[in-house]
């Protein structure tokens, strides 16, 4: 990754920070008159139950889209393999092997996403 990719990630991480966690109504104000002392609502608002919400979601669609989709790639990779020449066949097997690992590391990925949705109560 280039030096100016890396500086534009970590300056949207700070911008995202900033703007999630560190505002008037967010628990660094408390003392402020923000929000009481006590820390405030901060699983009931519409922001927490809009993200706990989302993860349940993406969780659940990732898995149920995973799967199909990864089938049909492979599928496609295993017709093109049969019509290609005998030097494309390296590339088409790669191509397929690529496609399984994707399939499995998204379902994967959907299975943690669930987990974490869980564990926020979701």
């Amino acid at each position: 990754m280039k030096k100016s990719n890396i500086l534009k990630t970590v300056l949207v991480g700070i911008v995202c920070f900033t703007v999630l966690f560190i505002t008037p109504n967010s628990i660094a104000f408390a003392g402020a008159g923000g929000i009481p002392a006590g820390g405030g609502d901060l699983a009931n608002s519409s922001l927490a139950v809009g993200f706990k919400k989302l993860l349940e979601d993406v969780g659940k669609y990732l898995i149920v889209i995973a799967i199909p989709a990864g089938t049909a790639v492979v599928a496609y990779c295993f017709i093109r393999k049969g019509a290609a020449e005998e030097m494309d066949h390296k590339k088409w097997s790669n191509r397929i092997t690529i496609a399984i690992i994707s399939t499995i590391g998204s379902v994967v990925a959907g299975v943690i996403i669930s987990v974490f949705g869980s564990y926020f109560g979701a």
